[in-house]
């Protein structure tokens, strides 16, 4: 009883030292002031109603942008709307529910670290590691400034991929490799640009490890598996935003090279208060004192060992690989680094440079943790005293929310008179929602002479008795989308949605007569393939893992794998 209480110990140090720099929403009521914190709030919202609606991939936000709808959901990262669901399908507000979700990964992601380092290094390195993993201003600065779930969502993801991948090294088998597909499906879901960031430790990690034929064959499929299962979600955003305002937003790539950094910038401990429109923040561009005292120590001691008889094969791991990713951040972060995007175009995609922050962070927690677990424990308990003093006079300051206030669900499910993105997911036929009247009862007569009796309303079914006494023409108070059909007696009819006087709204005409009515937002094919795609692949993974241990014995048997 005794060893196993001793083995928890760690992981209770790295969840209690976590929790101190997030508990601050959890002891004051409402939401902080944050970037994007309320836009997730309002997508959250949004998703979790249609998820509620019985539409397990949601995709159009019917009660956002002025009540005009969006399909925000459908190019938004959903993962974390998932996940989020169960805590607010216990009874808790929006807020709340969004408060619990990032505590819950940020502590997630600190103990996530520490397993996947507990496989390299001891337990107080791995205890080092974990804790520096979130001890960084980035961090702070990814909950209080910009509030970012997504991003909070990824880091928890970060270290569980090279777990997998590990788990996976150590044995080949059917059930590891659908672990890591899952874990890497999960991720992309979560914020497919980390991805793109943290791709260069991934490789460099499985150049290190020197990957066989076999071992590429099963790493190959996890990743093929993993695009299969988040195909509903990949298929529409490459193939469907096109009509969206996303061409002429300032989130499109564009706009990459305006956010380059300087050293000064990564260097100085600057924490601004105040944005260039006035809005209060605690936005920051630093690495770290810490973290920069933390790479100084690590490459003295690095030099000291190498020259040491028996220690180059140890060191030319974690440490290494660590020191080189800290490098490689910090110079995609910097101008010098503009012709890797032109030549890599993908990469403007991640919009910010100083993404790359994440990386860095990541990256000083591995050679970190690497180079201590080489050194003798006692300066290892003495590092991670160090860096609890230092993290908690250096972030603990700005380790809090401000300007809290209290906002009701019904703010955030029905009140949003814009488009808390801009115009980036609206349909690009579409205005500024609040350049609209705002009609609660989501319908109109333009011409002729009818009357319609709602029976029946969700966020992607409107159905109505309409009783027309002439010829008349109406708008179903929605902005099209590609999927938006009307149907007049089960019959399809003709939509209009470029009409100067309704921009991008549906309307269309009806006969004279009593009718049934019904506007209903159904998948076009490129949906219908993506959501079969991403169902029939779960449905084999899942068969798959059944059948694991009979699969891998005939594969064995036939092909030696």
């Amino acid at each position: 009883m005794s060893k196993n209480f001793n083995k928890l110990i760690p992981i209770f140090l790295v969840l209690f030292f976590s929790s101190i720099l997030i508990i601050d929403p959890l002891l004051k009521k409402g939401i902080f002031t944050a970037h994007d914190i309320e836009t997730n709030i309002t997508y959250f919202g949004a998703f979790y109603n249609s998820l509620t609606e019985g539409n397990i991939f949601p995709r159009w936000s019917g009660n956002i942008a002025n009540l005009y709808g969006s399909p925000t959901s459908m190019f938004f990262y959903p993962f974390s709307y998932y996940l989020s669901a169960p805590i607010r399908l216990l009874g808790f507000s929006l807020i709340d529910t969004t408060k619990i979700y990032l505590f819950l990964t940020f502590i997630g992601s600190s103990l996530f670290m520490y397993l996947w380092l507990k496989r390299h290094v001891n337990t107080l390195s791995a205890v080092l590691g974990a804790i520096l993993y979130v001890y960084a201003p980035y961090r702070i600065n990814d909950i209080y400034a910009r509030g970012s779930v997504a991003e909070n969502t990824a880091f928890v993801f970060v270290p569980l991929v090279v777990y997998a991948i590990d788990l996976l090294w150590e044995k080949l088998s059917i059930k590891r490799m659908i672990f890591l597909a899952l874990i890497l499906a999960a991720f992309i879901l979560s914020h497919p640009f980390m991805l793109i960031v943290f791709a260069p430790f991934y490789l460099l990690y499985l150049l290190f490890l020197k990957p066989n034929l076999r071992k590429i064959i099963y790493l190959t499929a996890s990743s093929v598996f993993s695009l299969l299962v988040t195909a509903f979600y990949t298929i529409p955003l490459v193939f469907e935003n096109k009509y969206t305002h996303y061409d002429i937003s300032p989130f499109n790539g564009k706009g990459y090279a305006e956010q380059f950094l300087t050293i000064e910038k990564l260097i100085m401990p600057v924490w601004n208060f105040i944005d260039i429109k006035g809005k209060l923040e605690y936005q920051t561009y630093q690495i770290g004192l810490l973290q920069i005292g933390l790479f100084l120590i690590s490459i003295i001691s690095l030099i000291f060992l190498w020259r040491r008889k028996g220690q180059r094969q140890k060191v030319m791991f974690l440490p290494i690989l660590g020191i080189i990713n800290f490098f490689l951040s910090i110079f995609l972060m910097l101008p010098m680094s503009d012709f890797v995007y032109k030549i890599f175009s993908f990469l403007q995609r991640i919009e910010f440079p100083w993404r790359y922050l994440a990386l860095n962070l990541f990256a000083v927690a591995v050679f970190t943790g690497g180079i201590f677990n080489l050194l003798h424990q006692t300066m290892t308990k003495i590092a991670i005293l160090a860096v609890m003093l230092l993290g908690f006079y250096l972030y603990l300051p700005y380790s809090k929310g401000h300007d809290y206030k209290t906002i009701s669900d019904d703010y955030y499910l029905y009140n949003i008179k814009e488009n808390t993105d801009g115009f980036a997911t609206l349909p690009k036929w579409a205005a500024q929602p609040d350049s609209y009247d705002r009609k609660p009862d989501r319908y109109k007569v333009i011409s002729g002479e009818a009357k319609l009796t709602p029976l029946f309303r969700t966020s992607t079914k409107h159905i109505f008795i309409v009783e027309a006494t002439t010829t008349s023409r109406i708008a179903d108070l929605t902005f099209y989308f590609p999927g938006w059909n009307v149907f007049l007696d089960k019959k399809p009819v003709d939509i209009e949605f470029q009409d100067p006087n309704y921009r991008g709204i549906i309307t269309f005409n009806v006969e004279e007569g009593r009718h049934l009515l019904e506007v209903v937002f159904t998948n076009t094919k490129v949906r219908q393939l993506a959501d079969t795609i991403s169902l029939s692949s779960i449905i084999f993974i899942c068969i798959a893992y059944i059948y694991a241990d009979k699969i891998q014995k005939r594969l064995h048997r036939y092909s030696g794998l």
